[in-house]
This record gives C-alpha cells, sequence and structure tokens, in this order.
C-alpha cells in the first residue's frame, strides 16, 4: 500500500503479515475447497509478485525520468530511492513458508 502519494515524506507500507495472511487463508478455506496452507502461499506469492513489479516500475522511472509515463509515476511516489527501500523490506518479509515464494523473495532481495 502507497501512503502519501504525491508527497515527500510517502511510503510503501504492506497491511499484511505473517499472522494476518494465515487468518484469511483459514478463513477462505472454509469457502473453497483450497487446503488453508494452499491459499496462504498462493497470497504469499501474489503479496511478493505485486511489490516487486511495483519495484520494476518504479526502478523503471527513476532510470528513465524524462520519460512521460516515468515522470508521472515520479510525481506519484516521490523520493524513488527510499521508496525502493521501503518495497525491498515488503518483499524480505515473507507471509509463509512456501520455498518456492522464499526463494523468489531471496532473489529480489538477496540473502
Amino acid at each position: 500500500t502507497g501512503l502519501g502519494a504525491q508527497r515527500p515524506e510517502g511510503r510503501f507500507h504492506s497491511l499484511l503479515n505473517r499472522r494476518l495472511a494465515g487468518h484469511y487463508a483459514a478463513r477462505s478455506a472454509q469457502n473453497r475447497p483450497d487446503k488453508p496452507a494452499a491459499i496462504h502461499h498462493r497470497l504469499d506469492a501474489h503479496h511478493a509478485i505485486f511489490h516487486a513489479l511495483a519495484g520494476c516500475l518504479l526502478f523503471a522511472a527513476w532510470q528513465s525520468p524524462a520519460h512521460a509515463h516515468s515522470a508521472a509515476l515520479l510525481e506519484a511516489w516521490q523520493n524513488p530511492e527510499n521508496r525502493l527501500q521501503q518495497l525491498k523490506r515488503i518483499l524480505a518479509s515473507p507471509l509463509s513458508d512456501a520455498p518456492q515464494v522464499c526463494n523468489l523473495r531471496t532473489a529480489l532481495t538477496g540473502p
């Protein structure tokens, strides 16, 4: 979640944590055939990919600020260096123990 768009002190913050993701998975499994662990792992994967894509967009805009799309994004997400670090922290915080997702997060953020 982006807090403070178009503000220098704006930041990225995830509203999900491991406990809430587990709770969501358990409740969601009551209404579908999937096991809670599978739902939990998919939510974790979605969370990782969503934030990785946000980081890719921001990094690309930061590297090509003259492009119209980049300028608009950098106006909304000011202080790109800080925001990229915030995204890295989000990516480094797994929501599950799914090995594939943990490996993806490590590949994106480093050990």
